[in-house]
């Protein structure tokens, strides 16, 4: 994730400082977060869970971690934490390679974009679905879609699977569709907001 999220840094104006990878220890963990605290924000990607080695929330609250929020209803990108280490906002996004990048534009972005005085919102347009969408609970659901322009009108499908893993429907994909909480179905020519992240 190191990769994609240093890319995202910059794509929106800042400057990404990699502390490299810290694996599933407490001490370890910490001492890499000390080599970030003089920078605006921090990103930690991974271990924000409830695995039997998901170190990070521990290892942020030894350097005085304020967690204002843990876990957020939406899919991807459920695990997030944030909170403050003094005056400096601390992420703790999802380790899956998309989640860790929904989590960034939906949370990390925003306040980047509010700290160099900027519009904080993503575009956004609207798009007739060309595929169903169906889910199974009430998070607000985030899907990554191809989108096509005919006739004055945007059409949007699915860039393929859409698991939490599968970073190829980052790759393809043009925007994220949203999907809110309360819905459960879409048919094909349905309305969709989509997110534009190119």
């Amino acid at each position: 994730n190191t990769f994609s999220l240093c890319g995202l840094v910059e794509k929106f104006g800042g400057v990404s400082l990699p502390l490299g990878i810290a694996g599933d220890e407490k001490v370890r963990l910490a001492r890499k977060m000390k080599e970030g605290l003089n920078c605006d924000i921090m990103i930690i990607s991974g271990g924000v869970s409830m695995g039997s080695f998901d170190f990070v929330r521990e290892a942020l609250t030894s350097l005085g971690y304020r967690e204002k929020f843990w876990k957020v209803a939406m899919k991807p990108g459920m695990p997030i934490s944030f909170g403050y280490i003094g005056w400096m906002p601390v992420f703790g996004l999802p380790g899956n390679p998309v989640s860790s990048m929904v989590s960034f534009l939906q949370f990390v972005r925003p306040l980047m974009m509010k700290l160099v005085n900027r519009d904080v919102d993503l575009p956004e347009i609207s798009a007739f679905l060309k595929t169903p969408i169906e889910k199974k609970d009430n998070k607000r659901h985030f899907l990554r879609v191809k989108l096509d322009y005919r006739n004055h009108k945007y059409f949007a499908s699915l860039t393929g699977p859409q698991g939490s893993g599968v970073l190829k429907s980052m790759v393809e994909c043009d925007g994220i569709a949203i999907i809110p909480e309360n819905t459960r179905a879409l048919k094909i020519g349905d309305r969709v907001t989509v997110q534009l992240v190119v």
